[in-house]
């Protein structure tokens, strides 16, 4: 099996596998960030798949460009699991959007009164209410739009330093 795909599924599925502990744990964790750990989880899988393949390379080295393809590769193979399986659990459980929306309209709210703390307060409410009734319009929770595709930046960004940190030239004699 190809590196890259054996380390993806693997940092796939051990992302999924922590998200799923969250969700039976407590829903609310999900929505508190610590999902986020997933991206720890792929960072070590990285590590661990580039030291390996760069070891059994020739003679143990093993250049930049073919290290961030494996890297990339199995970041991307990773993120499309976890978020296929965020996206499934949103789908599925209405319970958890709608605990999505409130926690995110919460937030959005305390933003807005940050914002329009110098005003009248019949003025500062009418206007808090305005932008949180505009704000609803939109969707909540995982979506297909161009914030799904974000993540790839920090991806490659993370699969530029492991690759570099990990890489070992030949040397020229």
């Amino acid at each position: 099996m190809n590196p890259s795909l054996r380390f993806g599924l693997w940092a796939g599925l051990t992302a999924v596998l922590y998200i799923s502990l969250l969700y039976v744990t407590d829903k609310i964790l999900l929505l508190k960030g610590w999902e986020n750990i997933t991206w720890l989880i792929i960072a070590i899988v990285m590590v661990i798949a580039s030291v390996l393949t760069r070891n059994r390379g020739k003679n143990g080295f093993r250049s930049f460009r073919p290290l961030l393809q494996l890297n990339f590769s199995v970041f991307l193979i990773a993120y499309i699991l976890k978020f296929a399986f965020i996206f499934g659990l949103f789908a599925v459980d209405t319970e958890l959007k709608s605990m999505a929306k409130e926690r995110e309209m919460a937030i959005v709210r305390e933003i807005y009164e940050n914002k329009f703390k110098d005003q009248v307060k019949s003025q500062r409410e009418e206007n808090i209410d305005r932008a949180l009734n505009e704000y609803a319009k939109g969707g909540f929770g995982p979506n297909l739009s161009l914030t799904a595709l974000t993540p790839l930046f920090g991806g490659f960004l993370l699969s530029l330093c492991v690759a570099g940190m990990v890489q070992r030239d030949e040397p020229n004699y």
